[in-house]
């Protein structure tokens, strides 16, 4: 089964954010397209094996059902949906945030995105 990619607008601000920091405020735009380059992969990977990922290791966000997949010095943190064949990709965040607190305050006590969280790209 291939699964449908949704790339969140946290997550593609997240991208840009991650690219342009490294192209611009550390000089190095060869990193800064190995970095896009690598994310485009690892997000396309996702389409066929989803599940290779554990669930992370904080007990309220793996209950939620995220996962996430390492991208040189960063995470993808993503949620896989069976019943749609959807794999969602919430956030990229560097290794060295704080990633329990960022993505446990973007999500309600019911474990959905906030109403505020959409949807903007549809990776093919």
């Amino acid at each position: 089964m291939e699964y449908r990619i949704n790339i969140a607008q946290n997550a593609q601000g997240d991208i840009r954010k991650n690219v342009d920091y490294i192209r611009s405020e550390l000089k190095n735009p060869s990193a800064a397209k190995n970095l896009l380059t690598e994310t485009r992969m690892k997000v396309q990977s996702l389409k066929q094996h989803p599940k290779r990922c554990p669930l992370v290791g904080d007990k309220h966000l793996a209950l939620v059902g995220f996962r996430m997949i390492a991208v040189k010095k960063y995470y993808l943190f993503y949620i896989i949906y069976d019943e749609k064949s959807e794999v969602r990709i919430i956030r990229q965040l560097h290794s060295r945030q704080d990633w329990r607190t960022i993505l446990g305050a973007e999500f309600s006590e019911s474990g959905y995105l906030n109403e505020d969280e959409e949807i903007l790209y549809n990776m093919k």
